[in-house]
């Protein structure tokens, strides 16, 4: 079964998972920390394992809706088990996560000018939620950044920072930027704009 809502899902969710159980295609994703801890609370109260497992299922199933009814003993308990194990990973599997996860961001932050602009404006203005501004479209973060250019008194959107001497030694005291950051910034940020621009011209 192909499912339209799986992109706006990954955008909202990260990873979104698949499993066959029964006649169903469970579309599922890993649960969030106050997700997981309403389910260590349930353990804490000793309810029934089966409404535990169930509570497990209601939290990360994005499809089918309502809820399935399975047939089958066991079904709940492996998907409520699939779950979990995704998202309380054990210490093999965090350091794999980890590992995909660096080469994940290894490759956009190279391609994704947004990400990289996200990435400044925060350290710039520590104050500002990175998730929130991830949600935001490419006019927006441009809008917002020169903004955050004026107040911090850094140039960065065009790939300025730390792309020369003069230029670098404009980072204001305080920032949390230092001219090793200056560069590394300035690298990355002309890559991301390098190839966000060619991926426009494609369109």
């Amino acid at each position: 079964m192909k499912n339209n809502l799986i992109p706006q899902w990954k955008a909202d969710f990260g990873s979104v998972f698949l499993l066959e159980v029964e006649e169903y295609s469970i579309y599922y994703r890993s649960l969030t920390a106050w997700e997981i801890q309403s389910i260590l609370d349930l353990y804490e109260q000793n309810k029934a394992k089966i409404d535990i497992e169930k509570a497990v299922c209601i939290f990360g199933i994005l499809a089918p809706s309502p809820f399935p009814l399975f047939k089958k003993p066991g079904s709940i308990t492996s998907l409520s088990e699939d779950i979990w194990n995704k998202s309380v990973p054990n210490q093999k599997g965090t350091d794999s996560m980890i590992v995909k996860s660096r080469a994940w961001a290894e490759l956009s932050i190279d391609k994704n000018y947004n990400l990289v602009i996200v990435g400044i404006m925060c350290k710039l203005l520590p104050s500002l939620d990175l998730t929130r501004l991830l949600d935001l479209s490419t006019s927006k973060l441009i809008k917002l950044g020169v903004i955050v250019e004026k107040l911090t008194g850094t140039e960065f959107l065009g790939g300025e920072l730390g792309s020369n001497k003069s230029k670098a030694t404009n980072v204001m005291k305080g920032s949390g930027i230092s001219q090793t950051d200056a560069d590394n910034t300035s690298n990355l940020l002309a890559d991301a704009l390098k190839n966000h621009k060619k991926s426009l011209n494609k369109k």
